[in-house]
């Protein structure tokens, strides 16, 4: 736990009075991570156990809250809650409502002869697709519909053309042209993956020009439009910061702000330093992208100024100023403009049953 002034050693330094009074780091999933809590020396500070006075932040409160972020706990909206998303009028006594003990509960356990009833947690079977292995290196065995796809890997859009991966397929869209052409082989243009490539998890394109590419446990930065793997890459997840431990990385994109965050083990964000390609900060998904799901398998910045994410054959069109979500519905390519062909073709016969039917 730290006390200090502006100069303090993260990368997120206080402002000074009146700004952010403290913050915690969000657990990243590595059990030798060191999760920490930093108040800001700089501001006025009641540290007894009793009501503070006006103009005055109560320590306790403070500390109760980010100590629930370290833990794992993310923002709710409940005024009574200790982790009420703003610093609440009443901050004496500090005490914990039923939501907040449910929550810890919910992530640790509960206590054997714990008073407050046990949450029941409904879980999901998780379906897992089985891995088929393609003997060719060519796309003319594979007649793959990205029309009949009911979800897709990733989406990146860049130089005024809409890049489209499905498994070990890709295919390049015009961004104002209503159709597309047949997919094109990954491993054709992307030799530097392993023989055992099966799928991309995330891209973006960086400050720089260049993409960076999440597959497997591995990252690759890649130079465009050459394609080419730039030097010392590929890393680890760990090497930027993604715990070992990760089962995967859902998701990752580059918002209007400038700040660019991966989603991974489907819940955790990581904000990525773009100049040192490191995680500097972990949030929940919900202090950062209220209102997304907790199962996002692709996220993009659309030309429209929205952010967008994908999960379970639904999109997310999200404003990340208002923190809100503005749209969603069941995912096909209308949401960037692409007629399907099966779709003219369903036109095509309602007019001729029309016709027939006059």
């Amino acid at each position: 736990m730290l006390y200090s002034r502006r100069n303090e050693p993260c990368s997120s330094a206080f402002r000074g009075p009146n700004g952010d009074v403290a913050h915690a780091f969000f657990p990243t999933g590595d059990p030798n991570f060191v999760l920490e809590v930093h108040v800001d020396k700089a501001e006025t500070w009641h540290i007894q156990l009793t009501k503070n006075p006006p103009g005055t932040y109560n320590l306790l409160q403070t500390l109760t809250h980010e100590i629930g972020h370290a833990l794992g706990l993310p923002h709710t909206f409940r005024e009574d809650s200790v982790m009420f998303a703003f610093v609440p009028e009443k901050t004496f006594p500090v005490q914990l409502t039923l939501e907040d003990v449910l929550s810890i509960q919910h992530l640790y356990g509960a206590k054997e002869n714990a008073k407050v009833p046990k949450v029941i947690t409904t879980t999901t079977p998780t379906t897992t697709t089985p891995t088929t292995t393609i003997a060719t290196t060519t796309t003319k065995d594979v007649e793959m519909n990205l029309c009949t796809l009911r979800n897709v890997d990733t989406v990146l859009i860049t130089n005024g053309r809409l890049y489209i991966s499905h498994e070990r397929y890709m295919w390049s869209i015009n961004i104002d042209g209503e159709t597309y052409k047949k997919p094109l082989l990954l491993t054709d243009y992307m030799k530097f993956f392993p023989k055992n490539f099966t799928r991309l998890t995330a891209a973006y394109q960086t400050p720089s020009g260049n993409i960076m590419l999440f597959a497997g446990n591995m990252s690759y930065t890649i130079t465009y439009p050459r394609l080419t793997l730039v030097s010392t890459w590929p890393r680890s997840y760990t090497d930027l910061g993604i715990p070992d431990t990760a089962r995967k990385a859902n998701a990752v994109l580059n918002t209007n702000e400038g700040r660019t965050f991966v989603i991974y083990n489907d819940n955790v964000v990581g904000e990525i330093d773009d100049c040192s390609m490191n995680i500097v900060k972990y949030y929940h998904i919900d202090m950062i992208f209220p209102g997304i799901p907790h199962s996002v398998s692709s996220a993009f910045r659309y030309i429209d100024g929205n952010l967008y994410f994908i999960s379970k054959n639904r999109f997310y069109r999200f404003n990340e100023f208002t923190k809100t979500v503005t749209a969603s519905g069941k995912f096909d390519l209308g949401i960037f403009g692409i007629t399907c062909p099966r779709r003219t073709d369903d036109a095509t016969a309602r007019s001729i049953e029309s016709i027939r039917s006059n």
